[in-house]
C-alpha cells in the first residue's frame, strides 16, 4: 500500500482463493527445484529466485500477457477500475464496502471517481421504486 493507513483486510473471491492455493502449490515445487538459491521472503508473487519482483517488470509482464488478446489496450491498473465498476453495478453492494475495498479515504472520494458508473442506474432505481409503489397501490392490504 501507498501509506500505512491504506493497509486493509478485504475478503477475497472464492475463485481467487482457489487460484492462490494452486499458485502456492506450484511455488513450492519451484522452491524445491531451486534449492538453496531460492530466497524465501514469504512473497505471493516473487521473482524467479524468491526475491521481490520489480514493479515495472510486473506491468511489462501484464502487457506481454494481454498483447495478443482483444484486451491488449488494458493496463494492469485498469483491472482495479473494472473491479470497482462491476461492484457498483451489482445489486446490493454497498458503496461504503466498495470504498473500503479500494482503500479510499472516504465514500465521497469513491463517488467522485466512479460516479459516472452510477448515472445509468437512475432509470433502474426509478423502475424499482415504481414497481414497489404499484404493488402497494394494487394491493394495499399487503402493507
Amino acid at each position: 500500500p501507498k501509506t500505512k493507513k491504506s493497509r486493509r483486510t478485504i475478503t477475497l473471491y472464492k475463485l481467487t482463493i482457489d487460484a492462490l492455493r494452486q499458485h502456492k502449490k506450484d511455488q513450492a515445487k519451484e522452491r524445491l527445484a531451486l534449492g538453496s538459491i531460492y530466497q524465501d521472503n514469504n512473497l505471493i508473487f516473487p521473482d524467479h529466485d524468491g526475491s521481490p519482483y520489480p514493479p515495472n517488470n510486473l506491468s511489462s509482464a501484464f502487457k506481454q500477457m494481454v498483447r495478443d488478446t482483444d484486451f491488449n489496450h488494458v493496463r494492469l491498473h485498469d483491472l482495479r477500475h473494472t473491479h470497482a465498476s462491476q461492484l457498483l453495478q451489482q445489486e446490493g453492494v454497498n458503496i461504503k464496502t466498495i470504498s473500503e475495498r479500494l482503500g479510499h479515504s472516504s465514500v465521497a472520494f469513491t463517488l467522485d471517481i466512479y460516479g459516472h458508473v452510477l448515472e445509468g442506474m437512475q432509470e433502474d432505481a426509478s423502475n424499482k421504486g415504481n414497481a414497489a409503489l404499484q404493488a402497494v397501490l394494487t394491493n394495499p392490504s399487503r402493507n
